[in-house]
């Protein structure tokens, strides 16, 4: 057993040497909307990115933005205290156990339900449940004094161990070389067994070891933690711990795995620590702190990592949090720790290559380094005054540090690590607002009533005298900023901008000319294209042309830049980034777009400050606001390309709840009558990296012409009085990094029409409408009625002789039918009289034969009679017949069938008894061959007619055939091949993947 001792003792020791101090990794959690209770333990995000969390109050399933809560009141749940983990198996149901059953969650209904295990003694167990793995359709639980297998989509119990393990808590199952490996453990210890074949067991390990918390991290390697704030590593080849490390001084809580090469470790120290594999050391300690509030979390609970690396985490009375480290795009410095006064920034200064002077409003000066670890911290000056206020600097030479605050200047020697005990009192009253150097050498500061005044720097002595020639000497000067021409533009009481230009000599400024800008100036970047500039100030965003003397104000689609701009640093793409009062900000010039940046992506905050920036010769970027600063380079922020999926939480229908409509995520079509045709939906994207970071856009093709955005996270769309016609609701989601979905989530929508609109309504009308029209040229048509009338008598003899000859073919169809078929009926039912008195198996034999014949003649006559029968001279009884035989046969031959008539109104179809019988006799050879040599799963038949009838003959999952080859075995093919031609008819062969096609047709105009 190996102990790693805790190694700040060791760092400490040198960052004292160095005059450095460890910064404090703190990060913010966002909080879960509330659920049914504050301490929560176990957390699963299923497939459809619903989070599920645990709750000794029922169970609660959080969508991103709200919370469901489900209990036995009001659900089919059994038991109210969740045991032990969420499970989701293939189909998507949500495993999991209260403490009285086994229940499980259908997403797709929105539905729950309960099963009881059945003890050895055949007892129904209804306590100390507790499910811990989930292996295939395999489910592992606890349930009374017994271990269960329980198969999750059988519903049955598969296996029973009788192991004990009602006083352990943690559990866990490895398949370890083909051999199921339990480990348990708790205060009393841990045990280890292997769980055999109809539920044998044996024991392969115990120890004193004290568990609190097991995780399962491949088939070999299980790692545990303890109540002493050690993990241990378990080995399952050697069944031993073969190394544990001390990690906290409180109680190991929770143990997740946070990448291929790191664990998350959560102790009841109020820590979050990186643990390294490779190099077995802590890497961080998170001290989360949640976002809304700033109140540090305590008693951190077992962390969750998902499948998209946000951490999950519960806080004890405290509720649900969760944090997304590939969220974060800028390193946060000098972030105020727990219960601290926040660190605000004034001033930002390089100081040699890679360290920095970072002024501090009440702070003080910090010396740090390009990794943010602290080389020096100043904070009292001279007097021991401890306060820095009204806080402004700049360099005066290489290791001096000039400064202001309480406005007295003073000095610091970096070198020494000292600031100057003599204080430069200019007996004035001026106030300085700001102190920097000039592209000329020269330190400039900005005085309010002094005007600007140029600081002379020598032998540690300070005096002051006017800089820039001004016209009005009463003016307020305030901040101040200098352009790559080296103009000086100049904040006049945020009434006005003065623009000074250098001398010829470049020696000084002087009056050039005034910009009506009110607002003043916080921050100037140059166009890096054009001979322009960008200024900032409390109005927000303008533009300046140097050549043209003209300037406009830059307003966003949003008017995000509507606000106090206290910095802008240009990047080498022309964009431009912007510290606000509302936080930091992206500016794309091209399309005149902003990307606004959260606390979850790492800004110190929603305030930085004026002067508070800075960028260096390699392009990194600090910005410094009220809780520290953010240092970054530009091509480093990348913005995630995940998809964030919609979630449709709520449908309304005339603006009440569907009950068939439960589950609107789910839904694919709306199916409504007219006088229900006024819908809504809310819905929303679902990113939790920053869930009210993201946006939903939304359309109903067939009303609006283009996307509607949201302006929120949840978006809400209401269409009443929607006309009749299909329609299709569209929404697209974009996360919580701008980036929207390729790819819609859509639901069809039909309004069917009242009846004044229907087609059978209007032309009802027409006729109506006709009828009149008639009536009054009725007359006109009297004449050709006649000549009809006479045609039609010519032709009512015609129909006269055709009629006479139906009648016979049905009186033939009769006589046979009474006659023959009466005679062949008694030899069938003598035959099978003598077959029961047979007195010996051949003379069975016989008689067999002629029963056999018997009825195959009574079921030809039955066919011929109904070819020759006149009354069925029509489509529909040809179909029935087709249709009843088809059933009848198949079911015989086990076959399952699929018959559909594509066609109403077959009765007037008429169709000859030739004619039907033919396409009879070769529709029973098709069916034939079916059953003898296709092998099919299952068989559709689709008819259709039109100006021909069309019998569709699908063997579905059969192997088809080859009707040139197959023509050539037998006489099949060629008889049908030969009747379908006697009466102008064919039929045709299709194969495709899925089935082999027969299709018969002929004309119907016979």
């Amino acid at each position: 057993m190996v102990k790693l001792s805790f190694p700040w003792v060791l760092i400490i020791g040198v960052l004292t040497c160095l005059h450095m101090v460890p910064m404090l990794a703190q990060d913010n959690f966002m909080f879960v909307s509330e659920t049914t209770q504050r301490s929560n333990y176990y957390f699963n995000k299923s497939a459809t990115n619903y989070l599920f969390i645990s709750s000794t109050d029922g169970l609660n399933i959080f969508d991103g933005l709200t919370t469901k809560v489900y209990r036995p009141s009001t659900h089919h749940m059994y038991g109210l205290n969740i045991q032990g983990k969420f499970f989701e198996d293939t189909p998507g149901k949500v495993w999991f156990t209260t403490y009285e059953a086994l229940n499980y969650y259908d997403p797709a209904k929105e539905e729950l339900e309960h099963f009881f295990m059945v003890s050895a003694k055949g007892d129904t167990i209804k306590e100390n449940y507790r499910a811990f793995h989930l292996e295939r359709n395999d489910l592992y639980l606890r349930a009374g004094s017994e271990v269960f297998v329980f198969d999750v989509a059988q519903r049955k119990i598969k296996e029973r161990y009788p192991i004990d393990l009602r006083d352990y808590f943690e559990l866990s199952i490895t398949i370890y070389q083909g051999k199921t490996i339990l480990f348990a453990g708790d205060n009393p210890g841990y045990s280890v067994y292997e769980l055999q074949p109809n539920g044998n067991f044996s024991l392969l390990d115990e120890g004193k070891d004290s568990i609190s918390t097991v995780m399962t991290d491949s088939p070999q390697v299980l790692w545990f933690g303890t109540n002493s704030g050690k993990i241990g590593m378990y080995d399952m080849a050697s069944l031993q711990i073969v190394s544990q490390y001390k990690l906290a001084p409180t109680v190991i809580s929770g143990i997740a795995r946070l990448s291929d090469s790191k664990l998350l470790v959560a102790a009841t120290s109020n820590e979050l620590i990186e643990f390294d594999l490779n190099t077995r050391s802590i890497t961080n300690s998170i001290y989360p702190v949640n976002a809304s509030t700033g109140e540090p979390l305590h008693r951190l609970i077992i962390p969750y990592v998902d499948q998209d690396t946000t951490i999950w985490i519960g806080s004890e009375g405290q509720g649900v949090f969760f944090y997304s480290p590939n969220k974060i795009k800028f390193k946060h410095w000098l972030k105020s720790k727990p219960n601290e006064v926040a660190i605000s920034v004034t001033k930002i200064l390089g100081y040699g290559a890679k360290t920095f002077l970072v002024l501090c409003r009440g702070n003080g000066i910090f010396l740090i380094r390009e990794d943010g670890s602290i080389l020096e911290h100043w904070n009292s000056l001279p007097g021991n005054i401890t306060r820095f206020t009204a806080f402004t600097g700049c360099m005066v030479d290489s290791n001096h540090l000039l400064f202001s605050s309480n406005n007295i200047l003073y000095s610091l020697d970096i070198t020494k690590r000292k600031i100057s005990a003599q204080a430069y009192n200019t007996g004035k009253n001026w106030i300085f607002r700001q102190i920097d150097r000039l592209p000329n050498g020269r330190i400039i500061a900005s005085c309010e009533r002094g005007l600007l005044q140029e600081i002379i720097w020598k032998d540690n002595t300070i005096s002051f005298k006017p800089y820039g020639q001004f016209e009005d000497k009463s003016q307020i000067i305030l901040y101040f900023k200098i352009d790559k021409s080296g103009n000086i533009y100049v904040s006049n009481d945020e009434v006005t901008i003065l623009v000074l230009s250098p001398t010829p000599d470049s020696t000084s400024h002087q009056f050039s000319y005034s910009l009506p800008i009110s607002g003043g100036i916080r921050g100037l970047a140059d166009d890096l294209k054009n001979n322009a500039v960008y200024i900032s100030n409390t109005q927000g965003l303008f533009y300046h042309d140097l050549d043209t003397k003209e300037f406009r104000q830059i307003i966003d689609q949003d008017k995000h830049l509507l606000q106090t701009i206290y910095s802008v640093i240009a990047d080498e793409s022309g964009n431009l980034w912007l510290g606000t009062n509302k936080g930091l900000m992206k500016y794309f010039p091209a399309d005149n777009t902003i990307k606004v940046f959260s606390e979850m992506d790492g800004i110190q905050g929603q305030e930085y400050n004026t002067n508070a920036y800075l960028k260096t010769a390699d392009g990194h970027m600090f910005f410094g606001g009220v809780n520290g600063l953010n240092y970054f380079h530009p091509d480093d922020v990348k913005l995630s390309n995940r998809p964030a999926p919609v979630y449709i939480s709520e449908l309304l229908i005339n603006d009440e709840i569907d009950s068939t409509y439960r589950v609107p995520q789910y839904l694919q079509e709306l199916d409504l009558k007219y006088a229900r045709n006024t819908i809504s939906f809310e819905f929303h994207a679902i990113d939790y990296s920053d869930p009210e970071a993201t946006r939903v856009r939304y359309k109903l093709i067939g009303v609006d012409i283009d996307y509607v955005e949201s302006k929120s996270a949840q978006g809400f769309a209401r269409y009443a009085n929607l006309r009749p016609g299909n329609y299709t609701f569209s929404i697209i989601g974009a996360n919580s990094d701008g980036l929207w979905n390729e790819t819609p989530k859509e639901i069809d929508i039909i309004i069917h029409p009242p009846f004044w609109l229907t087609w059978w309504f209007i032309t009802l009308s027409s006729l109506a409408i006709g009828a009149l029209f008639y009536w009054a040229i009725r007359s006109y048509y009297q004449r050709k009625l006649q000549k009809k009338n006479q045609l039609l008598r010519e032709q009512a003899l015609i129909i006269e002789k055709q009629q006479a000859v139906e009648h016979e073919r049905t009186r033939i169809a009769s006589e046979m039918h009474d006659d023959l078929g009466a005679g062949l009926t008694t030899i069938r039912y003598l035959s099978d009289k003598a077959l029961t008195q047979a007195k010996d198996p051949e003379e069975a034999q016989q008689i067999q034969k002629i029963a056999d014949h018997s009825n195959a003649l009574v079921r030809n006559m039955s066919e011929i009679i109904w070819a020759m029968n006149s009354r069925f001279d029509n489509a529909e009884n040809l179909i029935g017949y087709l249709r009843r035989y088809a059933s009848e046969y198949l079911e015989e031959h086990h076959l399952p069938l699929k018959f559909v008539i594509a066609d109403d109104h077959l009765q007037e179809i008429s169709i000859g008894g030739e004619k039907r019988r033919n396409l009879f006799l070769v529709f029973k050879e098709v069916l034939h061959n079916t059953v003898k040599y296709a092998n099919a799963e299952r068989v559709e038949i689709k008819v259709h007619t039109g100006d021909q009838i069309m019998i569709s003959i699908s063997e579905i999952g059969g192997k088809g055939f080859d009707p040139a080859i197959s023509s050539e075995k037998g006489n099949g093919i060629y008889n049908c091949n030969k009747r379908m031609s006697g009466i102008q008819g064919h039929i045709a062969y299709e194969k495709s993947e899925e089935s082999m096609n027969i299709i018969i047709s002929a004309p119907i105009n016979t």
